[in-house]
């Protein structure tokens, strides 16, 4: 494993809950690997997710249901069981994790499914896919793991610095119950990644400033000040020429006083 990671038991932080949620707040996680492997407008479309996610004023009350689809509700109800089948046919012992950051670098994280012992090494990952009837005998009959989920071990491997990642394929309806497959880190793949957050994290420096208020000033030339109030001398003299004339001709009471007055009006 690599020295710059922090890794979140599951006495501090679980997954699913609200504080994994907040953790996970404008991380590029291994559920996006394919976007940021792919470094383009799909990757675009996921920072401005990101951005989204951390400015809603939405709490996590009100969408954690719609992250409950029934393929994630399976995940959640068999991966302790499918945990236990692993180390039983492997042998290996499994530590739970809720969460593993990168501390060097921004953005970055995952949360894999366990952190495998072997001969007495941690250094191995473990993915559980909980897999329908369906997708598990496809699974079975072409030996193929899906490339999105290959994408994810890789991006776990990539923040980990993992020697190698286990694929736990697993469903109770079949015997045997699962399929299992181990991979190894491609840095062709990490190259992917690398190249990808580095952009992302330009992309989420950016609208942070904008969306924080900092680059505000280059819009408020566009807006059209209030217009000040001023005085014009000459229009004040004339005004206060204008009020004199008309006191003192209410003050007349004579046509010839009328017309002195009126010889004296200054237009």
């Amino acid at each position: 494993m690599r020295e710059d990671i922090k890794i979140y038991t599951t006495d501090e932080i679980v997954q699913g809950t609200p504080e994994w949620f907040a953790i996970r707040d404008l991380k590029f996680t291994a559920s996006k690997a394919s976007e940021i492997a792919t470094n383009g407008k799909g990757l675009e479309t996921l920072c401005t997710e990101l951005l989204a996610g951390h400015y809603s004023s939405q709490q996590y009350d009100e969408y954690t249901g719609k992250y409950k689809n029934p393929a994630m509700q399976r995940g959640n109800d068999y991966e302790a069981q499918a945990r236990m089948v692993y180390e039983f046919e492997t042998g290996n012992s499994v530590r739970e994790v809720g969460f593993v950051e990168v501390t060097s670098r921004k953005y970055v994280g995952c949360s894999p499914d366990g952190l495998v012992t072997e001969n007495g090494k941690e250094d191995i990952l473990l993915e559980i896919k909980n897999h329908d009837d369906k997708v598990f005998l496809e699974l079975i009959l072409s030996g193929k793991v899906d490339p999105k989920y290959v994408k994810q071990m890789q991006y776990q491997m990539w923040v980990t610095g993992a020697s190698a990642c286990d694929y736990f394929g697993y469903n109770p309806n079949f015997k045997p119950s699962f399929y299992m497959e181990r991979f190894y880190p491609d840095e062709e793949m990490f190259a992917k990644f690398d190249a990808g957050v580095t952009a992302g994290a330009d992309m989420l420096d950016n609208g942070l400033r904008i969306l924080g208020g900092k680059g505000l000033e280059e819009q408020e030339k566009y807006i059209e000040p209030e217009p000040e109030e001023h005085t014009c001398p000459e229009i004040e003299n004339i005004k206060e020429a204008t009020e004199q004339f008309f006191n003192n001709a209410v003050k007349t009471t004579t046509k010839e006083t009328a017309t002195a007055v009126a010889d004296d009006f200054p237009f």
